[in-house]
């Protein structure tokens, strides 16, 4: 199996448990071990709770949209050839802008709402 079919198919099905998790189950007060935890977002009961609501959705998404490039990548490495170090370099920058993506998401709307 191609690196580009294993990481972000894997990633997938770990972003697609914890987002379904946050979204049906969200940690309703603030702690240091579960959730999305920044300074933002445990100012205030009302941007945890934001928070861990917008991460179980974002996270959901990314993780059926990784899903599906995984199954687009295993197709394309088929056509295309590349070595597993470029795979797996392409892989961990997708995974990487996924997770800035998050982040940047959920910090610029607490900021908008709570600031």
């Amino acid at each position: 199996m191609p690196l580009l079919f294993i990481i972000p198919f894997i990633a997938g099905i770990i972003a697609l448990a914890v987002g379904y998790f946050l979204k049906k189950n969200p940690p309703r007060e603030r702690n240091h071990m579960i959730g999305y935890r920044s300074t933002a977002s445990r100012k205030s009961p009302e941007s945890w709770n934001m928070a861990q609501e917008m991460c179980g959705t974002i996270l959901f998404n990314q993780g059926i949209i990784m899903l599906g490039l995984a199954f687009l990548f295993a197709l394309a490495v088929r056509f295309i050839s590349m070595g597993d170090f470029l795979q797996l370099i392409l892989s961990l920058v997708i995974l990487f802008g996924m997770l800035i993506f998050l982040f940047a998401k959920i910090e610029i709307a607490l900021a908008r709402y709570f600031d």
